[in-house]
């Protein structure tokens, strides 16, 4: 996130910031809690194979969100490198835009 961009003020506001900016990390982790709540259920009815299994689910989908979230780290590294770059060189396109969210008072 750009350092020109003002943050919310309401925890809700910002979750629904961040699931539209980063959606593939939003679904990791609803599938993450999905696999895991599954997987207490499973074992706690006595299922072990199919515990076992959902929480095999769960550690997959955990790293892949871990992975999505440190590529958008370094997606958003890469832009701000690259509009340092561009305001270094002068280009007139790098102009800072306004923020789409503002304080609320």
């Amino acid at each position: 996130m750009p350092e020109e961009q003002v943050r919310d003020t309401s925890i809700f506001g910002r979750i629904m910031r961040k699931s539209k900016e980063e959606p593939i990390v939003t679904v990791g982790s609803i599938l993450t809690c999905a696999a895991l709540t599954s997987a207490v259920y499973h074992l706690r009815r006595g299922n072990k194979v199919a515990g076992n299994r959902m929480l095999f689910y769960r550690v997959l989908t955990q790293g892949l969100t871990v992975l999505a979230l440190v590529g958008y780290g370094y997606l958003e590294h890469q832009k701000k490198k690259q509009r340092l770059a561009d305001e270094a060189a002068g280009v007139t396109g790098a102009q800072p835009k306004e923020p789409k969210f503002k304080w609320e008072e």
